[in-house]
């Protein structure tokens, strides 16, 4: 086992995915223990502000911990890590896939059993990965750094406010975005993406870190993790047949070909609505949270390191 990870913290959700977090901590503890490793400490993140209070508590003795295990999905890692990054806590992260869509876990591969979990943390697999700094007006929930996406229109805005994925878990999001297939309605958006820029209408946009999002694993083909630069995905104004080969291209991972997509990678990015926002593009979503209202500027953040499983295809 790796000397690295001797002396840890769990942090865990208990409102993430089948509301069990507690259980899985203490299952993940015995198992670690195995390995000849242990829990420090287990905290329960029940608030934002909980967890930033915590986070800010630690920041003065950062040689508490070796690692932080954090149980949860897309929305409570993402909090999580912006809060270690605005106490420059710089020490390895375990991103433990237990929400609905789990995006950023899915993509390292760590979004698996207990067992396996705490295998791969006595392995001690460590690899410095990008994270997404957003800024808008009137930020919610005063995130200011991603680990997966920013987005907006007609399927963020929708399902991160769905309840049925409590009981669904990822298929609550995929139903919900097949409903808002058949109804949504395109805005008039301005993208610029660093120095280019160019306007239209769309249905919805992403801003993203992996290639995965809302668990469809081909939503953005060429993005990779640790490579500087984000992928911006929107979907233009089309028919229904054109949305049905939208979802046909994402499961065979041929997104960024489709005529009906508009794809870019780059650095900075600035997303402006153009007239009248409709109701899909009122509001902005990061790592599945409630984020802002627009302008919504993107750009590449803070590397961090995280504790991955070895089969995952990084690259």
């Amino acid at each position: 086992m790796a000397d690295l990870y001797r002396n840890n913290l769990i942090i865990y959700n208990p409102r993430a995915g089948r509301r069990n977090g507690f259980k899985v901590a203490k299952k993940l503890q015995k198992e670690f223990a195995l390995y000849g490793g242990t829990i420090h400490e287990m905290f329960c993140a029940n608030s934002l502000d909980a967890m930033r209070k915590f986070h800010q508590e630690n920041a003065g003795n950062k040689n508490n911990y070796t690692l932080i295990i954090i149980i949860g999905g897309d929305g409570t890692i993402g909090p999580n890590v912006d809060a270690m990054i605005k106490n420059n806590i710089k020490v390895p992260v375990f991103p433990f896939g237990r929400g609905t869509a789990n995006d950023f876990s899915s993509f390292l591969k760590t979004n698996v059993s207990i067992k396996q979990a705490a295998c791969i943390i006595a392995n001690g697999k460590t690899m410095d990965v990008d994270t997404l700094k957003v800024s808008m007006p009137n930020n919610e929930n005063h995130v200011n750094y991603a680990v997966s996406d920013a987005a907006g229109g007609a399927f963020t805005c929708g399902v991160m406010k769905y309840k049925g994925k409590r009981i669904l878990g990822r298929w609550g999001y995929l139903l919900r975005a097949g409903w808002h297939a058949l109804w949504m309605k395109s805005q008039h958006v301005k993208f610029s993406v660093d120095n280019e820029s160019f306007q239209e209408h769309v249905f919805l946009f992403y801003i993203i870190n992996t290639k995965h999002v809302g668990s469809i694993k081909g939503a953005a083909p060429l993005a990779r993790i640790n490579d500087r630069v984000l992928d911006l995905v929107c979907i233009v104004k089309c028919g229904l047949w054109g949305r049905f080969c939208i979802g046909i291209s994402a499961l065979f991972g041929r997104l960024h070909k489709s005529k009906r997509i508009r794809y870019r990678q780059g650095k900075q990015f600035r997303v402006e609505i153009v007239g009248k926002a409709i109701r899909n593009f009122t509001i902005t979503d990061t790592d599945g949270n409630i984020g802002g209202n627009y302008p919504l500027d993107v750009q590449i953040g803070p590397q961090i390191s995280v504790v991955f499983n070895k089969n995952a295809k990084i690259h």
